[in-house]
């Protein structure tokens, strides 16, 4: 399946729809649509339903974004993973911002 990242921007927040696989090959689209997305000055919500496998680099993207968002005092929060995928979350130390 091939790897997509969209960005959305409604009211007060900026959400990046995910889809795919996200792996070295395709991580920098995930890395272009999350800094588009703290380009925008808002919460950034990263909607992973439609991922099915994340990699160690797609992570180094999500982790960028998180911290460029802290220090922007903005939220950054990833939502909806698969089971996989929440569980690689979680061994990246993303715990703290996954909902639902």
């Amino acid at each position: 399946m091939a790897a997509s990242a969209t960005l959305q921007v409604v009211g007060g927040a900026a959400t990046v729809v995910a889809t795919g696989e996200f792996d070295l090959a395709t991580a920098d689209t995930l890395a272009v649509a999350l800094a588009d997305a703290c380009a925008a000055g808002l919460t950034v919500v990263v909607d992973l339903s439609g991922v099915t496998f994340i990699d160690a680099w797609s992570m180094r993207a999500l982790d960028q974004a998180r911290r460029r968002l802290s220090l922007a005092g903005h939220e950054f929060v990833v939502i909806n993973p698969r089971p996989l995928v929440r569980s690689v979350l979680e061994i990246g130390g993303f715990a703290d911002v996954v909902r639902a």
